[in-house]
């Protein structure tokens, strides 16, 4: 009877029987082995192109201070890169990972409704950082002009005004650029590229995909090959999802050992406080992957026994994004991006520890290129301000110690003189021999880098004229004669004093001598702070009297005079100044190891120098603040 009924329905028990086979295939539990022949990384790389007509620019994402952020016109400058795990589900090469993965960072239907705003939001960021780069350029310019090559950080002064000039030619060409796209409207698009990951036994190789396909609840990707790696294998089973890869740790630390054994394979690992996705040896990150933490930090790269080690980056819960070379864990170089748009290039001691070389651009356009020593500008470093300043040298604790000068035959020296110049050691009178001048040494006060024999020739040299209104030096025209006559440059130079502006110009002009070809006068303004309260009550009406000194003598001889301060009058009152005083040319007085940063044309480096031909025992000696062709240059003009 069965076999009757077997006969006359065959087909329907062989259709019933292949259900059921097939059922089973389906629902059947995936073993363990299954699903690690059956996961593969994927890495995707990303950045994002607007373009209108001919201008196309690239940027990494909408950022709410730089609006289009890191953009540029080269696309490798902002690519954005991560890591997923998927499961072959096809003999094809199909692949099934999250809903998330990959997913736009900017769509075309956000880009389009705010695209005006982040376009106008661009253009004010690349404006204001363009701004700043031209008063830097000023400065840099002016650096370079007043220094030698053998001068430390000259090359690479001259290096960052050359990089400068090309930012600036970069921001122009962005701003027109935004502007074109703004006024036809752009095109907004992402380019992805997706590539997979498979690992067997000890070896891994890469394989190109299709692009992805985002299907609500999760995205799809094919292997461009259409067929499954060597040794792969997939999962057909439809109750099997990407959860099923999971893996709960018992561990609480990523940095769990290998145990003997175990094989490389792509998985999900979730612990106590972090979850990694990527290749793993057992329970341990090794390879690529990514680990997203409870408080929001992200790492991603290459792992080794639960640690960073190669090529990686961190992102912690403050929105610092460190990158790099990793070392067992720790960070020894690379780049740290900050969310006001700061950004770090170079050594680390320790993750987030500067130290050593590297480069801080920081977000109002100010940089320092040079040495760290634990996160602290230390050693020798530049330093840019966001106004041009400019502070190369050395450093110390984030402290700027100063410029050393290596003094060489190949700069350009002077003197001052007075009538104490005129007293030999024994403080009898003595004339000087301005045909045998030669400086012998630069004084013992500070240290000093020297560079052979000190025995330069006195190139130029300022001879005091008055004093208030009725002292006069009885030695000047005498002096100005043969100094003059021996082809040396000379000028002229007043001590202030508290008398009315006008009596000191015409005591000035009663006996002062100036010729076509001399250098311009020098007011000489070194008063106390208890002179100044005493005598004029305050900075400003001390300012008043000085401006009109100098304006009297630019109307009377046609040249602009110079302002003889020290660095201490510099620091507490000059900066007090009128704007319209302090665009007046300095000589500064400064007797330490470091030059002092200001718009000088002088500086005197010692009040204890030796001069042959002058019998006094101390001589103010002066270095021309350039080298010898900007100095012909200079004294040309007049």
């Amino acid at each position: 009877m069965f076999l009757s009924l077997l006969a006359k329905n065959k087909y329907k028990v062989i259709l019933f029987t292949l259900f059921v086979l097939l059922l089973v295939v389906l629902i059947w539990p995936v073993s363990a082995g299954r699903k690690q022949r059956a996961a593969v990384l994927l890495e995707g790389i990303d950045y994002y192109q607007l373009s209108a007509g001919d201008y196309r620019v690239y940027f990494s994402g909408i950022d709410s201070v730089q609006g289009l952020k890191d953009l540029s016109f080269d696309s490798n400058a902002c690519l954005n890169s991560s890591y997923e795990v998927g499961y072959f589900t096809s003999y094809s090469g199909k692949i099934v990972t999250h809903e998330q993965a990959f997913s736009p960072v900017v769509d075309t239907l956000q880009a389009q409704s705010c695209e005006s705003d982040i376009i106008g939001r661009s253009r004010d960021y690349i404006h204001s950082l363009q701004l700043v780069l031209k008063k830097q350029m000023v400065e840099l310019d002016y650096y370079v002009k007043t220094h030698m090559h053998d001068d430390d950080g000259f090359e690479e002064m001259v290096s960052v005004l050359a990089q400068s000039k090309q930012k600036d030619a970069m921001y122009d060409s962005l701003l027109v650029a935004l502007d074109a796209i703004q006024k036809t409207g752009g095109d907004w698009s992402r380019k992805l590229t997706l590539s997979a990951y498979y690992t067997q036994v000890h070896e891994r190789r890469r394989y190109a995909c299709t692009s992805p396909s985002f299907v609500k609840g999760h995205v799809t990707v094919q292997l461009a090959e259409k067929a499954l790696p060597q040794n792969a294998s997939c999962v057909h089973n439809p109750f099997f999802a990407y959860d099923d890869l999971t893996v709960v740790s018992e561990h609480n630390e990523l940095d769990t050992l290998v145990a003997p054994g175990a094989m490389p394979h792509v998985g999900i690992l979730q612990g106590k406080n972090f979850l990694y996705r990527g290749e793993l040896i057992g329970e341990s990150p090794n390879g690529l992957g990514i680990c997203t933490f409870q408080d929001g930090t992200v790492m991603q790269g290459h792992w080794l026994n639960g640690l960073l080690n190669g090529e990686g980056l961190l992102a912690n819960s403050n929105s610092i994004a460190y990158s790099g070379t990793w070392a067992y864990g720790h960070l020894s170089g690379g780049v740290a991006k900050y969310p006001d748009g700061s950004r770090y290039s170079g050594s680390f001691l320790e993750d987030s520890i500067f130290d050593g070389s590297g480069e801080m651009d920081y977000a109002d356009g100010s940089f320092y290129y040079g040495s760290w020593g634990e996160h602290k500008h230390n050693g020798f470093g530049m330093f840019v301000d966001a106004e041009g300043k400019i502070q190369c040298g050395t450093w110390k604790d984030d402290e700027f110690e100063g410029e050393r000068l290596l003094y060489t035959a190949d700069r350009v020296y002077g003197i001052d003189v007075a009538r104490y110049q005129h007293l030999n050691r024994r403080r009898r009178p003595a004339n000087i021999s301005w045909k045998y001048l030669r400086i012998t040494s630069l004084g013992t006060k500070s240290k000093k880098r020297i560079s052979g024999e000190v025995s330069y020739p006195v190139s130029f040299a300022y001879i005091k004229a008055t004093e208030g209104a009725t002292v006069v030096n009885k030695y000047f025209k005498s002096d100005y004669k043969q100094a003059r006559a021996q082809g040396i440059h000379v000028g002229s130079y007043h001590f202030f004093s508290s008398v009315p502006a006008e009596q000191q110009l015409a005591w000035f002009f009663k006996n002062n001598t100036y010729q076509k070809g001399d250098l311009p006068p020098v007011l000489d303004l070194e008063p106390t702070n208890a002179y100044i309260t005493k005598r004029w009550g305050s900075d400003a009406k001390m300012f008043e009297q000085v401006l009109k000194w100098l304006k009297g003598v630019e109307a009377r001889y046609g040249v602009k005079p110079l302002l003889y301060v020290n660095q201490n009058f510099i620091k507490n009152h000059l900066s007090q100044a009128p704007e319209e005083l302090q665009n007046y040319d300095l000589w500064v007085a400064r007797y330490g190891e470091f030059k002092p940063y200001s718009h000088m044309i002088y500086w005197q480096i010692a009040p204890d120098g030796k001069v042959s031909g002058i019998q006094s025992p101390e001589v103010d000696i002066n270095v021309f603040n350039g080298s010898k062709e900007r100095f012909e240059e200079y004294v040309n003009a007049f």
